[in-house]
């Protein structure tokens, strides 16, 4: 098996999260899709499929059964060296089994010309002319449309001057300072008597500082403004699913029962995300409703305490 990933804009799709995961949902039915992501805000749909069970362009079939288009390129090519409705087929067949991305390739005969529908990030010009030319027949491609398919290069940018260094003035030394005159000897004057002893003065009687009455307790604030924090998120392992459709079975019985507000289930991680009520429902009574559906929870269990 050779999983791979590949991003399809697609179109004509609401920027919405219902519709989102209307058109994930129809494309994980698909044989070969392991998993599919939507992108409401960039209309883009991401894909994990096995390239053995599916291809580009069966998930784009797909996705127009549903209802959807992708963004795709159209190109109409002159070829050479046909003569007969085998040889249109022959150019048909070996560019939709050698060109990847290419949706839909169809040949007028009567005007010897080719029309094929593309995307351009999987597949190019060159390589539907490569592809007629290894039928054995002759493409003549415009000079313009493979320049279409070489990303332009980059422009060159003009060099920028040096900067110009500034010339620096010569430093003029300084004359030193003058010399400062020395300053006066100050006389010393004679010892003065040592004044009559002062009286300690009578200290106050300090009266006792009253205790501060402890501060008022607070009234209880009302139930009514209470915020109770009830919902919660749990990531459940899941047991013995082997397809989408049991991540669906999953995922139906869990949004069934009393409290569940969403519920998600991955397929490729074997996980189910819940988020409910803690006081309508347990997580018992979840785990209890997986089962009755036919599938188990990975419980953990703790090493007992020495």
């Amino acid at each position: 098996m050779a999983d791979r990933i590949v991003d399809l804009p697609v179109l004509g799709m609401v920027r919405s999260t219902s519709f989102a995961n209307n058109i994930a949902r129809g494309v994980r039915r698909r044989q070969g899709v392991i998993e599919a992501t939507v992108n409401a805000e960039d209309e883009e749909i991401s894909i994990l499929f096995d390239s053995d069970k599916a291809t580009i362009r069966g998930l784009v079939d797909n996705l127009r059964q549903l209802g959807y288009d992708v963004a795709h390129d159209k190109i109409e090519i002159p070829i050479t060296g046909m003569n007969n409705k085998d040889d249109a087929h022959k150019v048909e067949t070996s560019i939709l089994e050698r060109v990847e991305g290419v949706l839909v390739a169809t040949v007028n005969l009567s005007a010897d010309t080719l029309t094929v529908e593309y995307m351009s990030r999987y597949s190019s010009v060159k390589d539907i002319a490569a592809a007629v030319e290894a039928a054995g027949y002759g493409a003549e491609v415009k000079e313009e449309d493979l320049q279409e398919d070489t990303p332009p290069p980059p422009e060159a940018k003009e060099p920028e001057p040096a900067p110009v260094k500034p010339v620096e003035k010569p430093v003029v030394a300084e004359a030193p300072p003058p010399p400062t005159p020395p300053a006066p000897k100050e006389e010393i004057p004679p010892p003065m008597a040592a004044p009559p002893p002062v009286a300690a003065p009578v200290r106050p009687v300090e009266k006792p500082i009253p205790a501060e009455a402890p501060p008022p307790a607070k009234p209880p604030v009302p139930k009514e403004e209470q915020v109770i924090v009830r919902n919660r998120i749990i990531d459940l392992p899941i047991l013995g699913m082997t397809s989408i459709d049991c991540a669906l079975i999953i995922e139906n019985a869990l949004k069934s029962v009393e409290g569940v507000s969403e519920a998600t289930v991955s397929f490729s991680a074997k996980e189910a995300s819940i988020l409910f009520d803690t006081e309508k429902t347990t997580i018992r009574a979840m785990v209890e409703k997986i089962r009755k559906v036919g599938y188990d929870v990975a419980v953990k269990t703790q090493a007992p305490t020495p």
